[in-house]
């Protein structure tokens, strides 16, 4: 098998195979490569040691020595280039306790995590498989590496590896695989909240974010999001919907938009409802003030996952108003604008249009007609550039002091009670207008 690498990674490999050293790439491009992906980045893997490889080249740095990696600068692009390695030792689940550099590559491919993952490639050699990678990707399976388990008690975050890359892929994990998964479920709590975080935005972001679901089936959700683990065991005997709370989560994310804050949002946006569940007398359920539990479940996750304060304010708002009905009427969109802003409402739409999405169809038609006219009234104001906030508003405080309101919290409730008259009249925001209502206003005071 032929694979087309690199003008400069090629360079690399060949100075060092001349050198009496074999080199390949390895890993993850090589994946993409037969896949018919192109690969983000390349990889080089090498017998020489670190010093060895930076006696090769003019310009080099020393950015993973003490795992043997060396960057290697030719033409201005910079690879990394890692020394062929054992490990041993995990006492934190993640990392080697210590690294053997050895002159074998079949050393080397054996400590990765999958099959998928474990293949080499230089031109003179070709494709180094010794894992049936290449059976795999054919069979569209995640196996792991030799026994899961120990994989797996390696670096627990394989574990969520596994799904990202099952879900990026659309492949299957291998039975073996899953249930060392399921074996190991509760290692993935000594992993740090920010590469959790991270595969799990990895997975949301992927074509099959409903693969969440995979977690919740190896017991991995209930370590780190036990609140929609629990979802997933919470009927919704309603007639707006056809699938427990989990489920409709899954659909409502298998039919969202590929966005970071929509994706998130809609994996949190009912996670309340586990909480709020009640039964009628008719045997209906009900999940009165879902949505607020929702808010305050989803501040905790955002918090303990070490979100930046940007995605959590979009975030939090998004779940607010999932379920707050908008009547696709001028006034009330512009009062909505108000509160979030052209951009979080417009991200708003695409979480309705997704939970809507998860629902009982009979019930879609007419909430996506809503949607639909809710959209169609805010391009119309964005537009028109009516009025929706005080920056928009054509009086200031300067002018109110110019005409003897004195300074203090009186101009701040003018100023609220002029917008609030152009949000419903957006006709009314004339300078000269808002000047004389302003007057009218102080007068009264």
């Amino acid at each position: 098998m032929e694979i087309k690498i690199p003008f400069n990674v090629e360079i690399i490999i060949n100075i060092l195979q001349e050198k009496g050293f074999d080199t390949y790439a390895v890993g993850g491009c090589i994946r993409d490569s037969i896949i018919g992906h192109t690969p983000s980045d390349w990889d080089i893997a090498t017998s020489a040691l670190p010093e060895e490889v930076g006696a090769c080249f003019d310009k080099t740095y020393a950015t993973g020595i003490l795992h043997g990696t060396i960057t290697v600068v030719i033409e201005g692009a910079a690879f990394e280039v890692t020394t062929f390695r054992t490990e041993e030792g995990y006492t934190d689940f993640r990392r080697p306790d210590k690294v053997n550099f050895v002159r074998s590559l079949e050393e080397d491919l054996k400590r990765r995590d999958f099959t998928i993952n474990a293949m080499a490639y230089n031109p003179s050699k070709g494709l180094i498989d010794l894992f049936d990678g290449v059976t795999d990707i054919k069979a569209r399976v995640i196996r792991a590496v030799g026994d899961p388990k120990e994989r797996f008690f390696e670096d627990a975050l394989r574990m969520l590896r596994a799904v990202r890359f099952a879900a990026k892929l659309g492949f299957e994990i291998e039975i073996q695989t899953a249930q060392g998964i399921v074996t190991c479920a509760n290692l993935i709590t000594k992993i740090s909240k920010e590469r959790i975080r991270e595969e799990l935005t990895g997975i949301l972001m992927s074509q099959n974010p409903d693969f969440i679901e995979k977690l919740y089936d190896y017991g991995v959700l209930n370590y780190i999001l036990p609140e929609l683990s629990k979802c997933f065991e919470t009927p919704q005997n309603n007639p707006y919907h056809v699938f427990n709370v989990g489920r409709h989560t899954m659909e409502a994310l298998k039919n969202s938009a590929p966005d970071f804050y929509v994706r998130w949002a809609v994996m949190l946006h009912d996670i309340g409802k586990a909480f709020t569940r009640t039964t009628d007398n008719k045997r209906i359920d009900h999940f009165h003030g879902h949505e607020k539990i929702s808010e305050k479940i989803a501040v905790e996750v955002l918090e303990e996952y070490k979100f930046d304060n940007e995605s959590k304010k979009i975030i939090k708002m998004l779940v607010k108003y999932h379920d707050r009905q908008i009547l696709p009427e001028g006034k009330l969109v512009r009062r909505v604008l108000n509160d979030l802003g052209e951009n979080t409402l417009r991200l708003l739409i695409l979480v309705k249009r997704a939970d809507s999405a998860g629902k009982n169809r009979k019930k879609q038609d007419k909430g996506n007609a809503s949607l639909d006219k809710l959209e169609s009234i805010l391009n119309e104001i964005i537009q028109k550039n009516q009025c929706t906030s005080l920056k928009d508003l054509n009086i200031k405080g300067d002018d109110l002091i110019s005409i003897g309101v004195p300074t203090g919290p009186v101009i701040g409730q003018i100023i609220n009670n002029l917008l609030e008259e152009v949000i419903n009249s957006p006709e009314l925001n004339e300078h000269t207008l808002l000047l004389e209502k302003a007057k009218k206003l102080w007068k009264t005071m």
